[in-house]
């Protein structure tokens, strides 16, 4: 069953989304709490006062990395990724086998504004709000399709692109729900937390802890550049489940 799969395509290590120490703020108040462009965003250094930070940014979504996949097998309890020890589900976090495990939202994606690009990395806090289904409901409407198209002689000439396509991508669950491209040319007031990983190391993934307001600008960008696997993926898809 789905929900006790684990996603092996992605050797990963998730982090925790939200920080431990970090002052509440309210909603109200983040817009304008440490607002940052992404250039300045990218220039924050690190020192034994900025081990930690929440800022504000705004900036469009103008692509995905879908390298690791958009999702991965949480526990349900701590939202950690499990993982596969000797033939069953296990939660470092937690120490034990979860009851349950459920696919959860990690969406890298890249992002603009005036001063630059960088990438934010999308966990279900945040995706949710501007998704609209779960991570669990498109993981299983995926491969409820995938299944379908393997099965139906009907479907023969889909199943070999679908098999050439994964082929070249490494696996089915990479394949990205048009749920999700629907998000790309969107621009949104993102809140990030900022950690040594970031600050320190100069690693530019940063971790959205929450989406402050998603109706800043939902116009689409018509001469955006779209990755020839995207139009593939949606084709795809969208022929397969009208063909259930």
């Amino acid at each position: 069953m789905l929900m006790h799969r684990l996603n092996t395509t992605m050797d990963i290590n998730v982090k925790e989304i939200l920080p431990k120490r970090l002052p509440k703020v309210q909603d109200g108040e983040l817009a304008l709490h440490n607002k940052k462009t992404v250039a300045k965003i990218k220039n924050l250094e690190w020192n034994s006062e900025t081990k930690d930070l929440q800022v504000t940014c705004n900036a469009k979504i103008i692509d995905f990395n879908n390298k690791y996949g958009w999702y991965y097998v949480a526990c349900l309890i701590c939202k950690t990724k499990v993982r596969q020890v000797k033939g069953v589900l296990w939660c470092e976090r937690c120490k034990n086998e979860p009851k349950f495990a459920v696919p959860s939202y990690r969406i890298q994606v890249q992002v603009q504004d005036e001063t630059g690009s960088t990438t934010f990395i999308l966990f279900d806090k945040g995706a949710k709000k501007i998704i609209s289904k779960t991570a669990k409901e498109l993981a299983e409407m995926q491969e409820e399709v995938i299944s379908y198209i393997n099965i139906s002689p009907n479907l023969y000439h889909l199943k070999i692109e679908v098999y050439m396509f994964c082929t070249r991508h490494d696996a089915y669950e990479n394949i990205l729900p048009k749920e999700i491209q629907k998000i790309i040319g969107n621009e949104y007031l993102f809140q990030l937390h900022l950690d040594e990983y970031n600050l320190k190391y100069r690693k530019e993934n940063y971790t959205v802890s929450k989406i402050l307001e998603t109706e800043i600008s939902h116009k689409q960008n018509d001469s955006r550049k779209v990755e020839e696997h995207q139009v593939i993926e949606a084709y795809l898809l969208h022929f397969a489940y009208y063909m259930i």
